[in-house]
């Protein structure tokens, strides 16, 4: 097995390197490892000022010795982007920059897609067009057979990093992450929460399962993957075996010194829009292979049709650019991502009956499911 930090140093050592979503937990950890191969500089961007403010401080305190530059910018910006790598010309991106909450993201599919799906095709074109070696991009899990808007737009995400790198004009990989403990967002600082206000713990299901890596692992997954991109493969890390979320609960109510049931109730709420009880890593036409690096393993995803995905993107982006839920949620149905169900939320059940067929869209199947929306439509 090869040595982490020795495989690091020899790919980031010298290197300008571009950080999206870095004010976040997982962006703003990655560039406090990052600093210690010593790349020749750092630009740190999130559409975040006060985090990104935050992330200065810290670093100043702890006396980088990389320079940073700062950017606030939206991804969803194309000219923005094209100006700040015109001046930076990275060479390495990790892009972590995404909307994340399930729920929120049923209520505003608009927001994933022109965040998630358009945000990481500006980004992807204009690093490309500087020249750009390597490009990390952050999925999760929830890309796999989504059910879910946000795992959806992280799917055609990964979709957008492979035919990129098919083009040969850059190195490129995905990485698929369960849930990182600590991370804003999380359960563990919900419940922790929870729990100090004396309850009650809300639990989606009694046996929702979920997987959870620690920010290190985290963090090592996402600069193993940027060793390793090549093709567009995705990458995976050793995340054990599930936990189940309410006895997550009840062993963090233990750990406070609180009985379970008794000193603070774990309610029972039901799942929301977007989630289901368990997640999985790797889809059933998808093969998994070990890596050089321990706990690493790397998936070699089917071939993309890049005209076909920009076509259905582009018919995606025009439904979300009118906040047209019908349209986002039928585009996705028939883009061949494994996108099994719809939820839609309450409000938008209340949208004519159209609305309530596309709740019962099967994913498409055979040959048809490479095509694009148009061609099927043809006569």
């Amino acid at each position: 097995m090869v040595d982490l930090e020795l495989a690091a140093r020899s790919i980031y050592a010298g290197k300008r390197i571009l950080v999206t979503g870095a004010a976040g937990s997982i962006g703003s950890q990655l560039i406090h490892h990052l600093v210690r191969f010593a790349p020749l500089k750092i630009a740190a961007l999130d559409k975040d000022e006060n985090a990104i403010y935050e992330l200065e401080q810290d670093l100043c305190l702890r006396r980088a010795a990389v320079p940073l530059e700062s950017h606030v910018a939206d991804i969803r910006d194309a000219g923005r982007l094209e100006g700040i790598c015109q001046r930076f010309a990275p060479q390495v991106i990790f892009h972590a920059a995404a909307y994340k909450h399930v729920p929120l993201m049923e209520l505003h599919p608009w927001e994933a897609v022109l965040g998630n799906v358009v945000g990481t095709k500006n980004l992807l074109d204009v690093v490309t067009g500087f020249g750009a070696e390597r490009f990390v991009f952050v999925s999760t899990d929830k890309a796999v057979n989504p059910v879910s808007v946000m795992g959806a737009t992280k799917r055609i995400g990964e979709m957008l990093v492979l035919a990129a790198a098919q083009s040969g004009r850059i190195r490129a990989a995905s990485v698929r992450f369960g849930n990182v403990l600590g991370s804003r967002g999380s359960v563990v600082p919900l419940f922790q929460r929870q729990i100090a206000e004396g309850g009650p713990v809300t639990v989606t299901h009694p046996e929702a399962m979920r997987y959870f890596m620690t920010m290190q692992q985290a963090v090592h997954l996402i600069l193993a993957a940027g060793c390793e991109a090549y093709r567009g493969e995705i990458y995976v890390a050793d995340m054990g075996r599930p936990r189940n979320i309410q006895e997550l609960a009840r062993e963090m109510i233990l750990l406070a010194g609180r009985e379970p049931d008794k000193d603070i109730e774990i309610r029972i709420v039901g799942l929301r829009p977007g989630e289901r009880l368990s997640e999985e890593f790797v889809a059933d036409s998808e093969g998994m292979a070990k890596t050089r690096f321990k706990g690493l393993s790397v998936i070699e995803p089917p071939a993309v049709d890049h005209r076909v995905l920009l076509q259905n993107i582009s018919q995606l982006v025009q439904s979300a650019r009118s906040a047209d839920h019908r349209g986002i949620y039928t585009t996705l149905a028939m883009m061949g991502l494994g996108f099994k169900r719809v939820q839609l939320p309450p409000f938008a059940r209340l949208l004519p009956p159209l609305a309530a067929s596309v709740e019962h869209l099967e994913p498409l199947q055979g040959a048809d499911s490479g095509r694009s929306i148009r061609e099927r439509a043809a006569p």
